[in-house]
């Protein structure tokens, strides 16, 4: 598996088609935010039936038959309550940013494989974040790792139509969402990405190439030659028994124009395999060790979003990675 091309991948998950007007067939979502006015948001081609039964129902996101085609209606206030079978568990707080992503996310994820040409989206009454984390929510369903395995081109032609109360919205914020949601899904693909296609050298290698035509950011690679000279000794000793030395990646983003203040400095762990020694592991617990890196990939990812949206201040990003393995 080549890992710069499943990184540019994650990266280009979808590409909104140029024209804004729904193709014949689009699916519909319908996104409310205040449940007491839901009634008259539904579409009038939906059966009476259906109507009644989808209020009655607590489930967040419900696919709905429609005269004119699918329907996907979704209500991100029910997204989190314990009669929803919303994911992370509880252990997250509950708000209308993360709500609306992960709902709208599963209705647009479940449009998509569908494999639908066109998406219409309606958002009803929904506050500012609600419509931000929706649309963050959106990039982020149409990430696909099973995909990747599949040897698949996954970039998919879809045209997108957004309105909010009616009036649609223009594309720059969608713009901007997807940059954010580009970022997670970049980070999401490292940690997916298994131990014998991301080892040290690889994740390297790909952060060079993912900032080769940067103009403010600036990627310089330790090998184990540097970091024995800086006495780096821990880092070196972690990786001393892999057949990929360590690295550590210094990523140093330098934003255009008067620098302010000092830089930022991010580190993030990235042990790209963890064998946890000599058979001392059950098989059980070596499997996901592959995520060891996630410190690296959150990093990473959060360095790609600072070159794309030009954050003001100055930062440097601090790679170090290793494979914890025995000779």
């Amino acid at each position: 598996m080549k890992v710069v091309e499943s990184i540019k991948w994650s990266l280009e998950s979808w590409v909104v088609g140029a024209k804004r007007a729904a193709p014949k067939g689009a699916v519909r979502i319908l996104v409310t935010g205040d449940d007491k006015k839901a009634k008259s948001h539904l579409p009038s081609d939906l059966p009476k039936w259906m109507v009644q039964d989808a209020l009655k129902s607590k489930k967040p996101v419900q696919s709905l038959g429609g005269r004119l085609g699918p329907i996907w209606w979704v209500r991100p206030m029910l997204w989190g309550r314990e009669d929803a079978k919303a994911g992370h568990g509880g252990r997250l707080l509950s708000e209308s940013y993360s709500q609306g992503r992960d709902a709208l996310g599963q209705a647009v994820g479940q449009a998509l494989d569908s494999g639908v040409k066109g998406i219409v989206i309606d958002f009803l009454d929904c506050d500012e974040k609600c419509v931000w984390g929706s649309l963050v929510g959106a990039d982020m369903a149409a990430y696909q790792f099973c995909r990747v395995l599949k040897d698949e081109h996954p970039v998919r032609q879809v045209a997108l139509t957004i309105k909010v109360n009616g009036k649609p919205l223009d594309l720059e914020p969608k713009k901007v969402a997807a940059k954010l949601a580009g970022a997670v899904n970049l980070a999401r693909q490292l940690v997916n990405l298994p131990a014998n296609a991301l080892n040290p050298q690889s994740c390297a290698e790909a952060t060079v190439r993912l900032f080769q035509k940067s103009k403010t950011s600036k990627v310089e690679v330790w090998t184990a030659q540097r970091l024995e000279k800086e006495r780096m000794n821990l880092l070196l000793a972690v990786g001393q028994a892999s057949q990929t030395p360590a690295r550590l990646v210094k990523i140093h983003y330098r934003p255009k124009g008067k620098v302010k203040g000092r830089p930022l400095a991010f580190v993030g762990k990235g042990i790209t395999f963890d064998t946890g020694g000599l058979d001392l592991k059950p098989s059980s617990g070596m499997r996901l060790m592959k995520k060891d890196m996630g410190g690296a990939a959150a990093i990473l990812g959060l360095s790609w979003w600072v070159e794309q949206t030009q954050f003001p201040y100055p930062c440097d990003f601090y790679l170090a990675l290793a494979e914890n393995a025995v000779s």
